[in-house]
């Protein structure tokens, strides 16, 4: 709604000429938003003399565009290659990013912050498989590895620990120890723990060592076991060595 208001110049002893004046006060019958704090309901139409179907607010500031063809949107770049493409990083201060169900549209996957600085992921679904890592095939891309990593240290001095997946001509898995310049090789441990006590099963040292905590099983065969070499060896064997050394202990299994 437009107000317009009339005012004379008068000049000592008569008016002059009139001055008319048009304030818009942005009333709400206006359905027009005209002020800080005034609000608007229905939608917003972007006028076609607008480029690219795009909504900037302000000369710096957020710049929205819309591939209607393909319904995408894109925030801060041209021609959006996703339903919703952004240049620039995303923050939350709260809730979650979701993977729904595309019958039911109820959560199946949640990614969520959990107490002040550190991610959950929380499954609903039927699925046993939270997270995979593929692993391409020599025929897609050069690079035949996927590798979850921990990692401790800034660059260049790092040190990992790998749960890896490769295929280099002879496909393993692994879990791999690694480091780079001052990083250091450390022990990796096997543990339990209820949250107050800890108590440690097996431990890796780094010169290949293997210590065991607590009582050894074996199901199945053992065959040559040697002991500090040189020193203790234990076999199973059919007949007898012709020169014995001091420390060689063997088992007939032919008798």
């Amino acid at each position: 709604m437009a107000t317009k208001i009339f005012a004379d110049q008068f000049d000592d002893s008569s008016f002059q000429d009139k001055v008319e004046v048009t304030v818009n006060t942005g009333a709400a019958s206006d359905d027009l938003v005209h002020k800080n704090g005034d609000t608007m309901t229905g939608e917003l139409t972007v006028p076609s003399l607008q480029v690219d179907n795009s909504l900037q607010v302000g000369d710096s500031q957020v710049v929205l565009k819309a591939d209607t063809s393909n319904n995408r949107v894109a925030v801060n770049l041209d021609n959006p290659q996703s339903a919703l493409h952004v240049a620039g990083d995303i923050r939350m201060t709260s809730g979650g990013l979701q993977f729904t169900d595309t019958a039911t549209e109820e959560p199946k996957l949640v990614l969520y912050k959990g107490g002040t600085d550190f991610a959950i992921i929380r499954r609903y679904a039927d699925d046993y498989t939270i997270l995979q890592i593929w692993a391409p095939s020599e025929t897609w891309f050069t690079s035949n590895e996927a590798t979850l990593s921990l990692v401790r240290g800034n660059e260049p001095n790092q040190e990992y620990i790998d749960l890896y997946t490769i295929d280099y001509g002879s496909p393993q898995h692994g879990i791999r120890i690694q480091k780079r310049g001052t990083g250091q090789y450390r022990p990796f441990v096997f543990e339990f723990s209820d949250g107050n006590n800890i108590s440690e099963a097996v431990r890796i040292e780094s010169d290949q060592s293997v210590n065991f905590s607590g009582n050894i099983q074996v199901n199945g065969t053992i065959n040559d076991v040697t002991i500090n070499t040189n020193t203790i060896l234990i076999e199973l064997r059919t007949d007898d060595p012709s020169s014995p050394f001091k420390g060689q202990v063997w088992f007939r299994t032919d008798l």
